[in-house]
């Protein structure tokens, strides 16, 4: 009835790496324009390792070369990495489905079901695509927003956990 909101959120490759990337963006302190950043180093180290080749710098071209290396590492372990263990990995697809009540909300998965109050997230990250409920920082529920019933749902949620853990703790992203 009115006292509970529902919410049936799919775990796909989308809304996972969305959350894997917000994730390492978090706690990785990897930038928001973390694209653009390797862009313009992927740009300024193809420019050296041209100078380099062109006036016979070896010395600055074996460090570029290294540069290149870590970078296109770096780039791996932040976009590609995650992606390919999701397509590995036994939550693909897997289904969660909220229900959202009065005085806490529980997550059922497959047979088992989890309740928990409000007070106990730590802090709520509200995207344009979905919540995501922080217990710590390893542990964090994803609630897709596609996944409620009325558009309104969402925001009836964000008035709950608002009035339990207070406006601090929850935090709006707008990207």
């Amino acid at each position: 009835g009115l006292m509970e909101i529902l919410n049936a959120t799919t775990y796909t490759r989308d809304a996972v790496l969305s959350f894997q990337r917000f994730n390492a963006r978090l706690f990785k302190n990897i930038p928001w324009s973390s694209y653009a950043m390797f862009g313009g180093f992927f740009a300024i180290l193809v420019a050296g390792l041209v100078y380099s080749i062109l006036y016979r710098r070896w010395i600055n071209l074996a460090l570029l070369v290294l540069a290149l290396l870590f970078i296109v590492r770096k780039f791996y372990i932040t976009y590609i990495g995650p992606a390919r263990a999701f397509d590995k990995s036994s939550f693909k697809d897997l289904q969660h489905s909220y229900v959202f009540r009065k005085q806490g909300f529980s997550v059922v998965k497959g047979e088992e079901e989890v309740k928990r109050r409000y007070q106990e997230v730590v802090v709520v990250f509200d995207t344009p695509g979905a919540l995501y409920l922080y217990f710590s920082r390893d542990q964090a529920f994803i609630v897709q927003k596609e996944g409620f019933a009325k558009s309104t749902d969402a925001e009836q949620v964000k008035k709950r956990f608002v009035e339990a853990i207070g406006e601090k703790r929850y935090v709006t992203v707008k990207r």
